[in-house]
């Protein structure tokens, strides 16, 4: 005779109905919060963005390079073959030509990529602090994407033509692939911002300064990561000069001794104070920061 076991299966976990459907109704209330701060973000970014604001110098840059690389060439006004001179790495000018081919060159093209931009980075900055937070500060993530949906500054340099647009959304990557790293020690996520701030390179200088945390978070988690995440962070920036050097030697060359010299003119540790003074000017004159 067998004796007859206890049933061993795992059965799932029963929850009360109430809780359950207390939890749908926040996630679908979370969904429809998001969405509404998304439109509400396009609508202030993109209404009205060919007369308001004026035109800004900026812009009329952006504006020339992209025509003449939709003609085949590298120009800006009279200086050919290089706009490194003009702080200009390539990409968000690429990204303005091939736009343009497709929806006309004009201001109203130019900015209506920038007020896109905007927008998503107001949709990466819920994605990210929702990541962070888990769900237990799921609210948190709604009012910051909130903030920074209506906060005046982004807002309006969302609606002016900057490259700068382009580089703000993958600063967030950036931050989530910093955070994972510095969580969980793996690769991949570290490989992932490195990746990010190299496209951020090749589209506006002051990507570089995205290597100082590089530098500093890999040291503090596992030192030997830097041999192959410093080479892979400029690895896209170096692939895009090496292109530009073979179209035009020397007018690249010439400008990228020229945008060397002048950004060693002041050593970085001498710009220390300046970045407290200007940071402390930033709090008095824009009380959204804090």
């Amino acid at each position: 005779m067998e004796a007859e076991l206890p049933d061993q299966s795992v059965k799932p976990a029963e929850y009360p109905a109430g809780r359950s459907s207390s939890r749908g109704f926040t996630t679908a209330l979370e969904l429809v919060s998001i969405a509404g701060i998304l439109i509400l973000a396009a609508y202030l970014r993109l209404a009205f963005i060919g007369t308001n604001p004026g035109w800004y110098t900026d812009e009329g840059t952006l504006l020339d390079i992209a025509r003449h690389l939709m003609n085949g060439d590298i120009r800006y006004l009279a200086v050919r073959d290089s706009i490194l001179m003009f702080g200009r790495p390539p990409l968000f000018s690429y990204l303005l030509a091939g736009v343009s081919e497709l929806f006309g060159y004009e201001i109203v093209t130019l900015r209506t990529i920038t007020g896109i931009l905007g927008t998503i980075t107001v949709g990466m900055v819920f994605f990210v602090t929702r990541w962070i937070g888990g769900p237990d500060r799921r609210w948190l993530a709604v009012f910051s994407a909130l903030i920074y949906a209506i906060y005046p500054s982004a807002v309006i340099y969302n609606r002016i033509g900057f490259s700068y647009n382009l580089i703000a959304p993958l600063i967030l990557i950036v931050t989530l692939g910093f955070w994972e790293y510095l969580k969980s020690s793996r690769s991949v996520w570290l490989a992932a911002a490195a990746i990010t701030i190299g496209i951020g390179m090749s589209s506006d200088l002051m990507m570089f300064t995205f290597l100082i945390p590089l530098f500093v978070i890999v040291a503090a988690v596992r030192p030997k990561d830097l041999i192959w995440s410093l080479p892979l962070a400029i690895l896209p920036f170096l692939i895009t000069a090496a292109w530009m050097w073979g179209l035009g030697p020397e007018a690249y060359l010439f400008d990228l001794r020229f945008t060397a010299a002048r950004l060693a003119e002041v050593p970085f540790f001498a710009q220390l104070p300046f970045l407290i003074v200007n940071f402390s000017a930033l709090l008095q004159f824009d009380l959204w920061m804090g």
